[in-house]
Parts: structure tokens; sequence; C-alpha cells
């Protein structure tokens, strides 16, 4: 999970007790330098209605996002905590094409707009 390459990366400290609120995007990795680490996405259980699954790491160990989320990071440990964030290249070039195609939307919807118009005067 963990490469040598040249993305950057968000170094995040944590005080004991403290929760940490990220957005963070499909693809992206988030790396436990130190202290346990809890990581939950709270708006995933409210919309089940079941309790929000909790994922622990410790240092040394990795987790990437397989969709957009809000999670929430929680220092397990009495000591400061500390973790790397690197957000996908991919879903930033993603995000991009998508904001790309918007034009687009809006030339094919007034296309139907104007289809179904044709439609009703026949």
């Amino acid at each position: 999970m963990h490469n040598a390459d040249t993305r950057s990366f968000e170094l995040r400290h944590l005080s004991p007790g403290h929760d940490l609120h990220l957005h963070v995007l499909e693809g992206s990795e988030l790396f436990c330098r130190h202290g346990p680490l809890e990581i939950t996405a709270p708006q995933q259980a409210w919309a089940d209605g079941v309790p929000a699954p909790a994922l622990r790491l410790q240092p040394g160990q990795g987790w990437r996002a397989g969709a957009d989320l809000q999670i929430r990071v929680r220092s397990l440990s009495q000591a400061m905590a500390s973790l790397e964030l690197r957000q996908s290249p991919t879903a930033k070039s993603r995000i991009a094409s998508e904001e790309g195609m918007r034009p687009r939307a809006w030339s094919v919807a007034g296309w139907l707009r104007g289809f179904r118009r044709g439609q009703r005067a026949a």
C-alpha cells in the first residue's frame, strides 16, 4: 500500500482524546505514524441505522479509502499520535475530468429537452 513515489502528503498530529474529521477521496491513503488510531465513517452508520464499524491502526499500518468519505480519526493512546494522509492523484484527476464534463452534460440535457418538445408536437 505504501510506496516511495513523489506524491505529497499531509502530516497531522492528534492530542489524546481529540478527534480529527477529514474528507478523504477515493484511493487516498492514511498511515499511522505514532500511537494507535481508530477510524470511523459516522455518516455511513447513520444512513444504515447500525453502529459505525471502527478500524484500528497500529504504527506502520495504513488504510486506503474505497470511496469518497467523511471520516473521524481518534487517538487511542495517552500520548500524542500522528498520521500521514496522502490524497490520491487519481481522485484529483477524476474530479477534474468530471468538472470538464459538466458543460457537455448541459448540452446533452438541452438536446433531450428539445427532443421531448418535438415528440409532443407530433
